[in-house]
């Protein structure tokens, strides 16, 4: 049975529908439509789907190509890495905005044999989002991959294509301004400041410490992209810093009677619950304000960081501060200071 054309949700595949935060499958058996719940998770959801739709058939379309590669990576991906691939998707094969227009939707319908490098190259010159556009091409290179290995397309027409150029970051703070930062912030955050500096980790990474992975030997911590296990031997001021974070994270907690509320995680909310990023970043915007720093990202610390051990000890030390794979990742991180540190001796 063929059903009218999607006005919203153009970017999920056939069959799939979301109803009220919910993934369904519609099949119909005796003129009725019978609905099966996928789940609220999109990559929950592609997953049963397929189990659902069986091998898929042949693609012949853009669409087709996109929608395989998302329930292929749906088990090995990182949830936020499926939602920005999903609103990707959105841009690349068209949606429905709340005021009813029609969005994006380039590449809908196209044929896969059909697109070629030229058309990918105008879709990066045309769209307004530089950066954005980069991920949506990524994407359509990645789905491309899948159908060429699939028999379903000849060539990859993102191959040899050049991105849009991004514009690296090169903000650096400095010691008097981490200073100020960490002067200006409530112990928690001052907390993870630190941590963040002595690590170069990530903010996700920080907020995933959990009070098990602090020993005696040290911290170790899982970084977010590799997934690689990292132990930062305990030296007296990573050993301040951490009992300084356990005090300023109880002080925050609820009280139950006599005790404050159990929490797994070094850095927690009232209930016990790891501090989000969205609470993170609520009051970096705070912290940053009265420090008279507003241009400064979380992020730059970690970047700072990686610079500093760059100039002090090398980039061995560098690399292995960041937890690259590749040295060429870690070159990119650095900040052109244009300082040499030298240590004055008779």
């Amino acid at each position: 049975m063929m059903g009218r054309r999607r006005k919203r949700n153009r970017h999920l595949p056939e069959r799939m529908q979301l109803r009220h935060g919910a993934y369904y499958y519609v099949a119909y058996a005796a003129r009725r439509q019978i609905w099966t719940h996928l789940g609220r998770a999109f990559a929950d959801a592609l997953v049963k789907y397929g189990a659902l739709e069986g091998r898929p058939p042949k693609g012949r379309t853009v669409d087709d190509a996109v929608h395989a590669y998302l329930q292929d990576a749906a088990g090995r991906l990182r949830p936020k890495t499926m939602a920005l691939y999903e609103a990707a998707a959105r841009e690349l094969l068209g949606y429905v905005a709340e005021d009813g227009a029609a969005k994006g939707g380039a590449f809908r319908g196209v044929q896969l044999e059909d697109l070629q490098s030229a058309d990918v190259k105008e879709y990066l010159v045309r769209r307004t989002s530089k950066a954005a556009a980069n991920g949506e091409i990524a994407l359509l290179s990645a789905a491309y991959t899948l159908a060429v290995e699939r028999g379903w397309a000849p060539l990859n027409p993102c191959r040899g294509v050049r991105r849009n150029p991004r514009r690296r970051r090169s903000r650096y703070i400095n010691v008097t301004e981490r200073k100020r930062l960490i002067a200006a912030a409530p112990p928690q955050i001052a907390s993870m400041i630190e941590i963040s500096y002595l690590t170069a980790c990530r903010k996700s990474e920080v907020l995933d410490i959990r009070l098990a992975d602090i020993c005696d030997e040290g911290l170790y911590v899982r970084r977010g992209k590799t997934q690689d296990r990292m132990l930062f031997e305990m030296t007296d001021e990573l050993g301040a810093v951490l009992e300084r974070a356990r005090a300023a994270s109880r002080g925050r907690r609820k009280r139950r009677g006599s005790a404050s509320v159990a929490s797994l995680y070094l850095f927690s909310g009232r209930t016990g619950q790891r501090y989000t990023e969205d609470g993170l970043q609520t009051m970096w915007q705070r912290v940053r304000r009265r420090a008279g720093l507003p241009d400064v990202n979380f992020h730059d610390i970690r970047r700072a960081r990686i610079t500093d051990a760059e100039h002090k000890f090398g980039m061995t030390m560098a690399n292995a501060l960041a937890g690259h794979r590749s040295v060429t990742t870690t070159e990119r991180y650095l900040v052109q200071t244009g300082m040499r540190i030298v240590k004055p001796e008779l």
